[in-house]
């Protein structure tokens, strides 16, 4: 078997992987294929050019919402500009601190002003707790309503 039918007969993904592993595959393998490669073909070009981006990233240090981001919480949630700057740094300590990584910041601010700004809605519409005895003889409702002699 010639080396050109050995290459036609292993997929692009294998010599990628073999490429990307470096311990894949024999070296006259990797030998070979650096004279049958394309300059133009990003995913085995002979200087590597092509080198994944990491998808995951910890908060950048100067991070601020975009543009985009803040339409969206203003026009489509009515959250105003003062909340979404006061949970800005409370977002920022708390990715820093935790140094967990992500891949849409953005995203994750967004979600995180809308969860907080539905949290403060709730707390400022909730009535005081009370006892099922408390509710069943609750008789404010019918203050002010008299009856007449007449209608009993």
């Amino acid at each position: 078997m010639s080396s050109t039918q050995y290459y036609k007969e292993v997929s692009d993904s294998q010599l990628y992987n073999r490429r990307l592993n470096k311990s894949g595959g024999a070296q006259w393998e990797a030998d070979m294929h650096e004279d049958t490669m394309s300059k133009n073909n990003t995913f085995f070009s002979s200087d590597d050019r092509f080198v994944p981006k990491p998808l995951y990233r910890p908060l950048p240090d100067d991070f601020q919402p975009s543009i985009e981001v803040l339409d969206y919480l203003e026009r489509f949630h009515k959250i105003p500009s003062s909340f979404i700057d006061m949970h800005l740094l409370e977002f920022k300590l708390y990715w820093n601190e935790t140094k967990e990584l992500h891949k849409a910041w953005q995203s994750k601010f967004k979600s995180h002003v809308i969860h907080q700004w539905k949290r403060q809605q709730n707390e400022a519409n909730k009535t005081s707790y009370k006892s099922t005895i408390e509710s069943l003889t609750d008789y404010q409702w019918a203050q002010g309503i008299s009856f007449d002699e007449e209608d009993i």
